[in-house]
């Protein structure tokens, strides 16, 4: 090329160059080899469905290995057959230039090709992206032509002809300079893809410390890849062979023209290999990234599984997401913004689901046996209120504040104190602590009657305690309800003050920690990702998930309802081949309040549960209130967040909230939502599809773990066994 029309004025002979070149290459040439058998070798194990990238890296090795080839022949020519000196061949002969210009041009454009589709992948495969990226592409594929003409024409005399020689050295560098600048801009566009995907994980783990582990590795390792990834190697090759070319340095481009093929090679074979493809098969598929799922995906991940987990949106959480000022009124009002009176939007963290974590309960087991905790903090919440007669009354937490508590008259308070005894005596295996009662007989109606219990006491003992959200408990079993007390009143004493526990920075923290836990254990998550289809074959069982031209295999399938007929945006495949999946038992009306102020009669507290018993209001179902503030770094300094939600009985559902919201004092604003609740038709076990339920009113999380261990059993085929290790840490 340049070097081949040009005089050279180096101190080094050509001759001394061509060997550095040839003692640089062999083991590069090695590397490279090694580099493409591993990539076709992986892709074959893994199964993946790179036909065409394979196809593309395979052309590339054919011509690196032309290039190679043609380079050790001229080297052998030089050094073993002429007559003269080997500068004096690699000056004046031309046999194999036009063979390694014309393999380097192809190698060029099929490498620039294989940086396009990597760019395609990475944006999500939008073709919007490729517009000015392909337009230059083209050019670039025009200089390659005129100079293989050129060099196939005049290959015999490259000398004499000036204006063939201009156009020539103009096309082979305007072909490189194109080509970088192709490779740059892609580069960039990878690399600022890659930094936004990685800033809403690095988001996703502030707070949690998880990514100061490991610091040092990690910054070199995110470095490493991403030098791979965005194609960065391959541009550096291109920017360093066109230097060459432009320092009219004979000698610098003989050693960098015989180096680049392999290296220039080798940065796309490396993106094929590091590539994680759609098509890909994996045992478990978890759609949506709710509590629900993502506990089942680093559960499922921590027993050896093959997780992928996708969701529609661009954040973690789905409906148990925590949301900043200007994603709750984007949800909510579109087209208002946060006032600014309410503070800076970092400062806000607010729950869509109201929900808090009973100290001593399966959540808490839960997130203990997978270590979670160590990503996540708690803080207690400060009291639990009972609405009782027209008045908030403290769940008594201590025994001077039952003996102080209005909740009960002073002879009530003496039966109380024998119903509770009676509950912490019993001993299955003694009869004597059961005073002639049977827990798996009996009702709570006849237990309630034999100590005497007023009506106002059932409430607030199966309400409050007991956390039911109606009364059908009555008349069933007393055992169920018996555990639920002891684990209240047992999640009482773990940390006094209430029996729960809630996680500094919202609730959408707890999925966003288990999707940390899948990841370290190998899962792949795939975020704003449509989910166009459920596959099934002809007999009904789950295949695959489609999202766009791609299909995803994997041999079961776990998701919220809204992927398969819940009502969501972009969610389709409720009834394949008509099939009803999931079905409506009712909605829950929920009303997000900001306050400037603490709930009134809360004793001033930063953090309330407040539950209000059906049969005070005259409801078939109970109203919870959960409040939490700034200090659970939820909301700004003196902002009090408030949610208060139950189960829709009638056709004007904001209006069965009113109850609770009056408790709450003055509102500053609020949003309210109707959200059904769905449940699944089968249990998934003859289709592999498990379809998880809605979350309902409960103020705690005992029902979804209750789903985690439904739906673990039927995936799995044995219940989930939890080992016992240290508790949490919680904040005062």
């Amino acid at each position: 090329m340049v070097a081949s029309f040009g005089g050279f004025h180096e101190q080094l002979p050509l001759s001394a160059s061509q060997l550095i070149a040839m003692y640089l290459h062999l083991p590069l040439w090695g590397a490279y080899t090694l580099v493409y058998f591993g990539t076709v070798w992986v892709t074959y194990q893994r199964k993946l469905k790179c036909g065409v990238p394979i196809l593309a890296i395979t052309l590339m090795y054919i011509l690196c290995f032309i290039s190679t080839a043609d380079s050790l022949q001229r080297a052998y020519s030089a050094y073993i057959f002429h007559a003269g000196t080997a500068s004096e061949f690699f000056l004046t002969s031309s046999d194999g230039r036009t063979l390694n210009d014309t393999s380097y041009g192809l190698l060029s454009a099929v490498g620039d090709a294989l940086i396009l589709w990597r760019l395609w992948i990475i944006w999500s495969r939008d073709i919007r992206i490729l517009v000015v990226p392909c337009l230059l592409y083209i050019m670039g594929i025009a200089c390659v032509i005129i100079t293989v003409v050129i060099d196939i024409k005049y290959a015999s005399n490259p000398n004499g002809h000036f204006a063939v020689e201009w156009l020539y050295n103009s096309a082979t560098e305007g072909g490189l300079g194109i080509s970088v600048a192709l490779s740059c801009l892609v580069t960039a566009l990878i690399i600022g893809k890659i930094w936004w995907v990685r800033r809403q994980v690095v988001k996703m783990l502030r707070r949690t410390g998880a990514e100061n582990q490991n610091a040092q590795t990690t910054v070199h390792r995110r470095v490493t890849m991403i030098l791979v990834e965005s194609g960065a190697l391959y541009t550096l090759v291109q920017a360093a062979y066109m230097a060459s070319l432009l320092s009219r340095s004979t000698v610098a481009t003989s050693v960098v023209s015989n180096i680049c093929p392999k290296v220039l090679a080798l940065a796309p074979t490396l993106i094929v290999l590091l590539q994680k493809n759609m098509d890909e098969e994996y045992d478990v598929i978890v759609l949506g990234t709710g509590l629900t799922e993502c506990i089942l995906s680093g559960l499922l991940s921590v027993e050896g599984k093959k997780v992928l987990h996708m969701d529609r949106n661009d954040y973690y959480g789905g409906d148990s997401a925590s949301l900043n000022l200007t994603q709750l009124y984007r949800k909510f009002r579109p087209s208002q913004s946060p006032p600014a009176e309410l503070g800076r939007d970092r400062d806000y963290a607010i729950d869509l689901i109201p929900k808090f974590i009973i100290a001593s309960g399966e959540l808490t087991k839960i997130l203990v046996h997978t270590d979670v905790t160590r990503y996540l903090e708690f803080k207690q919440i400060a009291g639990s209120f009972v609405y009782r007669d027209g008045a908030i009354s403290k769940v008594p937490s201590t025994e001077m504040e039952a003996v102080k508590s209005s909740l009960m008259g002073l002879f009530e308070k003496r039966r109380a104190k024998n119903f509770f005894s009676f509950l912490q005596n019993w001993k299955d295996d003694d009869p004597v602590t059961h005073q002639g009662i049977n827990l798996d007989k009996d009702s709570m109606k006849t237990i309630y009657e034999k100590f005497g219990l007023e009506p106002g006491t059932q409430d607030f003992v199966g309400h409050a305690m007991a956390l039911y959200l109606d009364d059908d408990y009555i008349t069933k079993p007393a055992r169920p309800t018996y555990e639920r007390i002891i684990l209240y009143t047992s999640s009482m004493a773990r940390y006094g003050k209430s029996p729960y526990i809630y996680p500094l920075y919202g609730l959408g923290e707890l999925p966003q920690s288990f999707a940390r836990l899948s990841a370290i254990y190998g899962g792949t998550y795939m975020l704003d990702k449509s989910i166009d289809e459920i596959v099934v074959d002809a007999d009904g069982k789950f295949v695959g998930v489609k999202s766009g031209n791609e299909t995803v295999k994997a041999k079961q399938v776990i998701g919220d309802p809204s992927y398969f007929g819940g009502v969501a945006t972009g969610a389709t495949g409720g009834a394949e081949g008509g099939k009803v999946r999931v079905v409506e038992e009712g909605k829950v009306v929920r009303a997000i309040c900001i306050l400037k102020h603490p709930i009134p009669n809360t004793e001033n507290a930063d953090s309330a549960q407040i539950v209000i018993p059906q049969k005070q209001v005259k409801r078939k179902h109970d109203i919870y209130i959960a409040a939490v503030s700034s200090t659970h770094n939820v909301a700004a300094k003196d902002v009090y967040i408030a949610i208060v939600s139950t189960i829709v009985e009638t056709d004007r559902p904001e209006q069965e909230l009113a109850p609770g919201l009056s408790l709450l004092g003055p509102i500053h604003d609020k949003f309210v939502s109707v959200t059904p609740l769905y449940t699944p038709t089968a249990s998934g076990q003859a289709d592999n599809i498990f379809i998880t339920r809605s979350y309902d009113a409960t103020s705690h999380f005992e029902t979804v773990v209750d789903d985690v261990h439904d739906v673990w059993k039927r995936v799995i085929g044995a219940p989930l066994v939890l080992k016992k290790r240290e508790e949490v840490n919680v904040q005062e």
